[in-house]
């Protein structure tokens, strides 16, 4: 009866996510994709949840359905987009099923979101009616009027205003942006599981990313060479411009983590507040970009990351030094203060401020009795000897 059951909750819920999902593409196709942008960061997450309670065997008919719906609901895009999206929410789910690595997950997901958004940029973009050259001419005129109205000589950006460079700035803006949008499904995947209360650890802050020291040397090393190759001609056309894209990966790069170092130096030294820091974080960008780049380059090269996560220590305070003139009265509140936190609970309030009295090498002190006479009561001992009524 218990398998009956679970196996008919396990088909409730693909169709509750398979409805899920064709919700969205409705809404998608009623508002003539107006929201598709937004509804990448969506789609993955049904599968997501369902992948991540069943594993990858269950998975697989639901996926095939969310291909069916794509493809009746929408159109060539949105089909790609829908299906990569199912396909990357299967693979994410699937992981937290067997509880794999949550930094090895976030890291796959983001390289096949940096896969798919290049692909549908460069690959597809004769299939979708995305006409790539056009676009490219268009970014070409525009830094053309740039550089003239700037009244720059326009041979100096002469490798820079060519088609090629220009496609490779394309590509690489791609793979940002795949990146970026992966590290959000990421989170976002991570959050509604926690809500409906999977257990999932805690998404990774985007802080804690620290990448090889090595890697800081290669990108300098890319932006030191690709840079040579701007002002000076090479014979070979296809080197020169492995040479930019080189320079431009390793500007990029250096730049990511000096956002993130002046992020850390402004939340430990200034202030508490988020998105301001944020916001002066990116706006040091804009300002001082060269700045940046060595601060990301020092941020990965030395131990600065690691400084940085430390708490900040708070000075302490000097200890009390007792006053030698007065060695009874110097600590006279202190002692009552001792008193209060070590009294045995059958302590009287009066016994608590009363003068100290005389005690034996056992620790125990007198008190009058009831009878006129004395009794000895030994602190530690909180059972009473009898009735005082």
């Amino acid at each position: 009866m218990d398998n009956k059951n679970s196996y008919a909750l396990k088909i409730t819920t693909g169709a509750m996510i398979l409805a899920i999902f064709a919700i969205l593409l409705l809404i998608n196709r009623q508002t003539g994709a107006f929201f598709e942008e937004f509804f990448i960061y969506l789609l993955p997450i049904p599968m997501v949840a369902y992948a991540s309670r069943y594993g990858l065997k269950s998975s697989l008919p639901v996926f095939v359905g969310m291909l069916a719906f794509s493809f009746f609901f929408g159109t060539l895009t949105t089909f790609f987009y829908a299906g990569t999206a199912a396909l990357l929410g299967m693979i994410f789910g699937t992981r937290i099923f067997h509880k794999r690595d949550l930094t090895q997950t976030m890291l796959i997901v983001m390289v096949l979101s940096t896969v798919f958004n290049v692909l549908s940029t460069i690959a597809l973009a004769s299939v979708f009616g995305y006409d790539l050259v056009r676009e490219i001419n268009e970014m070409q005129d525009m830094m053309t009027q740039v550089v003239s109205q700037t009244g720059a000589d326009p041979q100096a950006y002469a490798p820079m205003l060519e088609g090629g460079y220009i496609k490779q700035l394309i590509v690489i803006s791609a793979v940002i942006f795949g990146m970026i949008q992966g590290y959000i499904i990421y989170v976002l995947s991570l959050l509604i599981l926690k809500r409906l209360r999977f257990q999932v650890p805690k998404a990774r802050p985007i802080t804690l990313l620290y990448p090889p020291k090595w890697t800081g040397l290669a990108a300098i090393a890319l932006f030191l060479i690709g840079f040579r190759s701007f002002t000076g001609t090479a014979q070979n056309e296809t080197v020169q411009r492995l040479l930019q894209c080189g320079w431009t990966i390793g500007y990029l790069y250096l730049i990511v983590f000096g956002v993130i170092a002046l992020y850390l130096v402004i939340r430990k030294y200034l202030f508490k507040y988020t998105a301001l820091a944020v916001i002066l974080a990116i706006l040091g960008t804009l300002m001082f970009p060269q700045l940046m780049m060595i601060l990301g380059f020092v941020y990965i090269t030395t131990s600065m990351h690691d400084r940085l996560l430390e708490p900040r220590q708070s000075r302490q305070k000097k200890p009390y030094a007792p006053n030698p003139a007065q060695p009874g009265g110097s600590h006279a509140i202190s002692d009552k203060l001792d008193k209060v936190n070590m009294r045995p609970q059958n302590m009287d309030i009066d016994e608590l401020f009363s003068e100290p009295e005389s005690t034996g090498t056992s620790g125990s002190t007198e008190t009058p009795a009831l009878s006129g006479g004395t009794e000895t009561r030994n602190p530690s001992d909180n059972s009473e000897t009898g009735n005082p009524m």
